[in-house]
C-alpha cells in the first residue's frame, strides 16, 4: 500500500509524542509508528550487490525506518529505501544503519535513520563521493 502524501507529512513533520509508554519510547527522539508494508532497498555496502531487494518495514517516526531483511547490514552502512509513493511513483530516501539485530526466525531488524532524499542518478553507480557528501549533510541536519 502507497504512502500517501499526509503520511509523508507526518513523518518529515514527526508525530505526536504524548501516546509514548514506557522509557525506551520516552528516551526516543522521535517515536515509532507501527507500519507493516513490502518495500525495496539498494544496500550501498562494499561487497553485498546494490540490486534492488526485498524487505519488509515494520515501523517508522519521523527520524528513521525500522525494516525487516534477510541478511545483516554493518553499523553506519547506507542504504537507499524505495518506498511506493501516489500515482504510481517511489520515493528513494537515503539512509545510514543505525542498529542491526538478528531475529530468532533468522532474519534481521535493521534500523535506518534518514540522511535525506537520495539522488536521481543510478543507485548502483553510489560511490564514496556521494556517501560521504550525504553523511556530511546529515551531520549539518541533526
Amino acid at each position: 500500500m502507497p504512502l500517501t502524501t499526509e503520511q509523508i507529512t507526518a513523518i518529515i513533520k514527526g508525530v505526536d509524542t504524548s501516546r509514548a509508554t514506557g522509557d525506551a519510547e520516552r528516551r526516543r527522539r522521535a517515536p515509532r509508528i507501527k507500519h507493516r508494508d513490502n518495500v525495496t532497498v539498494v544496500p550501498c555496502i562494499e561487497g553485498m550487490s546494490r540490486s534492488e531487494q526485498r524487505a519488509i518495514m515494520v515501523d517508522f517516526s519521523s527520524r528513521g525506518v525500522g525494516i525487516r531483511f534477510a541478511k545483516p547490514m554493518p553499523f553506519g552502512s547506507h542504504v537507499v529505501l524505495i518506498l511506493p509513493h501516489e500515482n504510481n511513483t517511489v520515493l528513494r530516501l537515503l539512509c545510514t544503519v543505525v542498529n542491526c539485530r538478528q531475529r530468532s526466525d533468522g532474519d534481521y531488524f535493521v534500523g535506518c535513520e534518514f540522511i535525506g532524499l537520495a539522488p536521481t542518478k543510478e543507485i548502483r553507480t553510489y560511490g564514496n563521493t556521494e556517501l560521504e557528501e550525504a553523511r556530511r549533510i546529515a551531520s549539518m541536519m541533526f
